[in-house]
């Protein structure tokens, strides 16, 4: 059944790159990230409050970690991940996303201590020359803009990355929807005082209702049902498994991008993305 919710978590993942593209051209990014973190924080702090999860006490030896977790689940990675899509393709975003299991294996060797073998670094060396080739498809041109939004983006995959590593102790101590709800509360405190400016500069009458729509499924569906299934899985299976999944986004996020906006799929991208694959495939065989 875990698999199942994973694939619906893909599902809303690939969906979130096409919506923020979308949204992000009619709210700058640091308002988006506001809204779409004090949506989440603002829901989950309702029901945590008004159920049973208030009765949860938390160590304070973890206090320390949940306020990690939502400087890496707001400021860091929704706010990367919001900025550096402004400036790329859904498409190109995804396949970066791709490299998680990429930058979760590398800090589970720090932080973890864990092994690190001959196909895992190769894999490593593949996706990271793969992701080299998306990048430099568009970061000659002009402007650099499709350059600086990879940059970006790939930023926010580490920050995600590890998000997830870190989560995992503190998911199956107090359960998935806690933790995930704490650090969304949390994060979206911390970030309010940075998104404020722009968001009370903010026209909101020019502002169209499929904008307001697309705020609302990043809010809900993504920050809320899509982070809870991601960390509900992670405390029931080993997290590579988890994170191998994030894998099928880059190919349904093209499939959409290319129905929707008409983002053509490139050879450098299908290259840049076969590479990313099999390297995420040899450091799983490994």
């Amino acid at each position: 059944m875990v698999y199942f919710w994973l694939s619906i978590q893909t599902l809303i993942a690939s969906l979130t790159h096409i919506i923020a593209k979308a949204v992000v051209k009619a709210i700058p990014p640091f308002t988006l990230t506001l809204l779409r973190a004090g949506i989440a924080g603002f829901v989950f702090g309702l029901i945590i409050y008004f159920s049973k999860y208030r009765k949860i006490r938390v160590e304070n030896s973890d206090r320390m970690k949940f306020f990690i977790l939502g400087i890496l689940s707001v400021p860091l990675n929704q706010f990367a991940f919001i900025l550096g899509i402004k400036y790329t393709t859904p498409a190109n975003a995804s396949l970066i996303y791709a490299m998680t299991p990429i930058f979760a294996l590398i800090f589970s060797a720090l932080f973890l201590k864990e092994k690190v073998n001959f196909y895992k670094v190769l894999g490593v060396i593949l996706s990271f020359v793969g992701v080299g080739i998306v990048f430099a498809e568009h970061g000659l041109s002009l402007n650099m803009e499709y350059l600086k939004g990879n940059v970006i983006i790939m930023f926010g995959a580490m920050f995600w990355a590890l998000y997830s590593i870190l989560g995992k102790p503190m998911v199956v101590k107090y359960g998935a929807f806690y933790v995930t709800g704490v650090a969304m509360i949390i994060g979206s405190l911390i970030y309010l005082p940075i998104g404020l400016y722009d968001f009370v500069n903010l026209d909101f009458r020019s502002i169209s209702f499929a904008s307001y729509l697309g705020v609302v499924y990043l809010g809900v569906g993504t920050s809320i049902f899509g982070y809870f299934l991601w960390y509900y899985a992670i405390g029931k299976i080993e997290a590579s498994k988890v994170v191998i999944f994030t894998n099928g986004q880059p190919i349904m996020t093209a499939i959409l991008g290319m129905i929707i906006f008409g983002n053509p799929i490139t050879l450098p991208f299908l290259i840049g993305g076969t590479l990313v694959v099999a390297g995420v495939l040899l450091v799983q065989l490994g």
